[in-house]
């Protein structure tokens, strides 16, 4: 039942507060002011912590769980476990960071006992053609479902990142007060800011989410990831977690639901075992800094890798079993047709030319993401050479182009002392790529190796995995080889490229040294060794030539070992898939890495440094079995762990992908499905895509049941289809967002031996290429084209900023249809430019030129449902440009008859205009610059967007004429302060 704050409660709230703020004491002052006094001020001392973080807590419980009632009862739950746990906390300062931690905890075992609860209610029903409503959500599980993306993501960044994350967004604190926190420089925190925004970008855009920077930083400002908190459920739960803190258990029943109570026993439960599985951590740190070592131990995001051939020892038998597996670079060339030729000087530190540089092309190519492979690379070698005397070079590749290729990259080195690798990211659809690569000033990074005990790792192999450039205007020094938790192998693109510093042993003291590394580049470093776990550390880029010393310890290899059985025969699978994911802390980073079982379906593996363990095995491509999850904690002082996965048995499909017209196979497309029915744990989507074969047949295992194939092509050659959200999400239904693939086919199967067989058919469509001019003919150098064509297999709705750049003058679209013609953006932001298109495959051929004209603006006044002006708000949620027409975005879109519109925030097109300090002034007005001529733009009001019955608000459509400024009148936001 719930209660209302008593007035010495109150009393006590107001001597916390000063001047109304909530910054008068410290976390680490309430907390202790909680703890140690068992009065009204200690419970006011309470409240104050929930009010400040609440917000914080309830919108990751509400992101996660959708249910507005689920996720109150694990709000409370959070802060009954924090009650409990007060006295222990070791870092009281970071209280925001431990509370992110447990909420994520705390709501996805709601939702595991909630699915429980509901498959156990469905399954004592009587059967009947109708299946079992879900329980009533806030949210559309589309919406979930990238929620859960981005705390997943968040999640797995480092402890540094994390930290700089949480506080910096989650905890609204100020650089400097984050900075203070931290004990970190400004400059510091700034720099790992940057970074770890990168890593959620990358790590999203695997999950499926494609965000740009702007639209990154949007989705964690604190009104995206924080609910207001009412007065009444901070009192309740203040009351509850005093009662639950110093009286029986049974106490916090009384204010607060008793499903709170019960989840708030089982999170506590599960942080027992990981208090002591720290205790034990914690004494061997101890012994290590005893010995006088004084050890950084840091762990990073992974890069995948393969385990390798144990060493001879006493101990060779509980290495990991090996199996053998081709060379990533020594593959056949990417598809794209035809040959170029990349030329180019590399220039020194004094600008002047550079003589026998190393010169390496690579490519990522539009290849598709597969959830069972282990033989991944993100980069392909294109071609490699070598300057003349006059510092030039010409190296013949295959023909790129933005349809087969995501990036491509120019990276030059030279044997120089003092000198850097530099490198230069390339026009995939330049018919003949010029590059001037510069050298940069060298970095040296000197590192030293130790065990836990302090004693030199000799003879480790340690290599260049990644290398970063945390500066928002750099270009072409931020790629990774393989990128962080991709889970791909041990990266041998590195081993081939001589542009960049080759791999290094460590000497009997443990040392290494790299050089080449240019100046002002962050790097990580991924170790292996069978003695060691696997390993990334991060360093920051130290703007020396001559780096500290720096002390990296490494963990004990701990081996994991079992077999992959099937569940109904009890036979192993042989060469199953085993991704394993690794954590130290139970609320903290988990890293991915893929081994492969041997033939008899056994393995024992070596998988990343961690205390926790999260494990998935999938079958080989054309077995009926899908893919199932355990996870564990390592057993204290264990050095083994035995486990045992079983796999059910699902339906196979079979089929071929095929072209329209011709009937030629399709290699390399993508496969993915989409089960109608989600209530289990099983791996869907992006994450269990298979790719087809060089005859373009595939197999696929899925839930018995209804569902949905989505086939991409590996190029954007093909013509899109749409298909709804509600369609793909909500049992048929026509409504939602839209969603697209090259082929689109529903499938009803059942379980048995026989495969169900499909076929795929792509239609290919046609490509437009034209000149881009500006308004007075001049030839456009650089602008973006905006259209509805490229599809992303990790993305399988339109993504706003996935542009296509036109370089040189010229502009060059893929996949268009004869039948229609489709509305294409073009904006040059240098010169605020643009144009509005419509153009369809029936110009394929033609001569097409798109002249530029000067963008327009248009101007308006935010006010609040009293009409009085919102000064000073930020107002690029509100704005967005469409791409198709429909409904405003709405928590049930997916069970209407209308389907969204495509659309994409503004910070997505034009961040220089549209960033976080796009608002109003002081008067609400507000001036919309750089708006695209002809093209649709829609504001809408999002503070509804929680509101069962509205949704977002439509305000207003409107377009604007070449330098035109449009008045669009008052637009009014009814929750302003949401």
């Amino acid at each position: 039942m719930a209660h209302a704050a008593s007035p010495s409660l109150a009393q006590q709230l107001g001597t916390l507060f000063d001047g109304g703020s909530a910054t008068g004491l410290s976390d680490r002052q309430l907390l202790e002011r909680f703890v140690t006094r068992r009065d009204d001020s200690g419970e006011a001392a309470f409240a104050v912590l929930v009010a400040r973080h609440g917000p914080m807590v309830l919108g990751v419980c509400r992101q996660l769980l959708g249910d507005r009632h689920h996720a109150e009862d694990a709000f409370q739950a959070v802060f009954l476990v924090l009650a409990r746990k007060a006295r222990s906390l070791r870092e009281p300062e970071l209280l925001g960071n431990w509370l992110y931690g447990v909420a994520l905890r705390t709501a996805r075992k709601a939702r595991d006992r909630n699915a429980r609860q509901r498959r156990t209610e469905a399954d004592g029903a009587v059967r009947s053609a109708t299946a079992p409503t879900d329980a009533p959500a806030d949210q559309s599980m589309l919406e979930r479902e990238q929620a859960e993306a981005l705390h997943r993501e968040i999640d797995r960044l480092p402890d540094v990142f994390r930290s700089a994350i949480l506080l910096c967004y989650f905890e609204r604190l100020a650089l400097d007060e984050a900075a203070h926190r931290l004990r970190w420089p400004v400059g510091t925190l700034r720099s790992r800011l940057a970074r770890a925004r990168e890593k959620l970008r990358r790590g999203l855009l695997r999950r499926g989410v494609t965000l740009s920077g702007p639209a990154l930083t949007a989705a964690l400002a604190p009104r995206s990831a924080s609910a207001s908190v009412s007065p009444l459920l901070c009192s309740t739960t203040t009351q509850a977690a005093t009662a639950f803190a110093f009286a029986a258990r049974h106490a916090a029943s009384g204010a607060c639901s008793a499903s709170a109570t019960t989840l708030a026993q089982e999170v506590l439960r599960t942080m027992l075992l990981h208090t002591l599985r720290l205790t034990a951590l914690s004494l061997l740190l101890v012994a290590a800094v005893a010995t006088g070592a004084g050890l950084l131990l840091t762990h990073g995001l992974a890069v995948g890798e393969e385990p390798v051939k144990p060493l001879a020892s006493p101990a060779a038998s509980d290495a990991p079993r090996v199996v053998d597996r081709p060379h990533p670079v020594e593959k056949a060339e990417a598809p794209a047709p035809g040959r170029m030729t990349v030329t180019g000087h590399v220039l020194d530190l004094q600008g002047k030319p550079t003589a026998n540089a190393q010169v390496d092309i690579i490519g990522a190519p539009r290849a598709p993401e597969s959830g069972i492979d282990v033989e991944k690379n993100a980069y392909i070698l294109l071609g490699k050479g070598a300057t003349d005397g006059e510092g030039r070079f010409h190296i013949e590749v295959p023909r790129t182009a933005s349809a087969h290729f995501q990036d491509v990259y120019a990276l030059a080195g030279a044997r120089v002392p003092g000198t850097g690798f530099g490198s230069l990211k390339l026009d995939p659809d330049a018919e003949h790529p010029a590059a001037e690569i510069r050298l940069r000033p060298e970095q040296v990074i000197r590192g030293r190796l130790v065990d836990v005990n302090g004693q030199p790792a000799a003879g480790v192999e340690v290599r260049l995995s990644g290398v970063y450039n945390a500066s928002p205007n750099a270009a072409g020094d931020h790629f990774e080889i393989p990128g962080p938790g991709q889970g791909y192998t041990w990266s041998d693109l590195f081993v081939a490229l001589r542009a960049i510093p080759s791999a290094v042993k460590t000497d009997a003291e443990g040392r290494f040294r790299f050089t080449g590394i240019g100046r002002g580049l962050s790097v990580s470093l991924a170790v292996r060794d069978p003695r060691f776990a696997q390993q990334r550390f991060d360093l920051e880029a130290s703007g020396r030539d001559a780096a500290k010393e720096v002390s990296l310890a490494l963990h004990p290899a701990k081996l994991i070992e079992g077999r992959v059985l099937a569940a109904d025969t009890g036979r192993p699978i042989p060469n199953a898939v085993i991704s394993v994911r690794a954590s130290f802390d139970m609320f903290g980073a988990m890293v991915t890495t893929k081994f492969r079982a041997d033939d008899q379906g056994e393995f024992k593996i070596i998988p990343y440094a961690g205390d926790y363990f999260r494990m998935r095995a999938f079958p080989p491509e054309g077995q009926p079995y899908l893919g199932r999850e355990a996870e564990f904690a390592w057993t204290k002082g264990a050095v083994k762990k035995t486990i045992d996965l079983t796999l059910p048995r699902g339906a196979l499909i079979q089929g071929k992908v095929a072209e329209a017209g011709t009937g030629r196979p399709v290699a390399r497309a993508s496969v993915q499905f989409f089960p109608m029915d989600r209530s289990g744990d099983v791996v869907h989507g992006f994450e269990a895509i298979v790719a087809s074969q060089e005859n373009g047949s595939f197999h696929v295992a899925v839930p018995p049941g209804k569902g949905h194939l989505m086939i991409l092509g590996p190029t954007l050659d093909y013509l899109p289809e749409e298909v709804s959200g509600g369609t793909l999400y909500a049992s048929g239904q026509r409504g939602g967002k839209r969603f697209y693939a090259h082929d689109v086919i529903a499938y009803d199967v059942k379980a048995g031996d026989k495969p169900t067989e499909l076929a795929a058919t792509l239609r290919p469509g046609k490509t437009l290429r034209g000149r881009l001019l500006g308004p007075e003919g001049e030839a456009i150098e650089d602008a973006i084209t905006i259209a509805r064509q490229p599809i992303d297999p990790l993305n399988l709705t339109w993504q706003g900023h996935r542009f296509v750049h036109a370089r040189g003058g010229r502009f060059e679209l893929h996949g268009l249809s004869p039948e229609a013609a489709n509305p294409v953006y073009f904006f040059d932001a240098q010169h605020n430019w643009g144009a509005t298109a419509e153009l369809s495959g029936k110009q394929a051929g033609e001569d097409l030129t798109v002249r530029l004209q000067p963008c327009g603006q248009a101007k308006a006044r935010f006010v609040g449902p009293d009409d009085k002006p919102l000064a000073k708000l930020s107002a690029w949620p509100y704005v967005q440009l469409l791409m198709t027409p429909g409904s405003t975005h709405s928590l049930f879109v997916d069970k209407g008859e209308h389907l969204a519109a495509d659309a994409t925030f503004l910070s997505n097109v034009a961040p220089k205009h549209y960033g976080n300090d796009f608002a109003t002034d002081a008067e609400g007005r507000i001036t919309m610059p750089a708006l695209i001529p002809g093209a649709s733009y829609r504001i809408s009001d999002w503070s509804t967007r929680n509101d069962n019955m509205k949704g977002v608000q439509l305000r207003k459509d409107f377009t604007v004429k070449p330098g035109e400024t449009l008045d669009l009148g008052d637009i009014r936001i009814e929750h302003p302060e949401d």
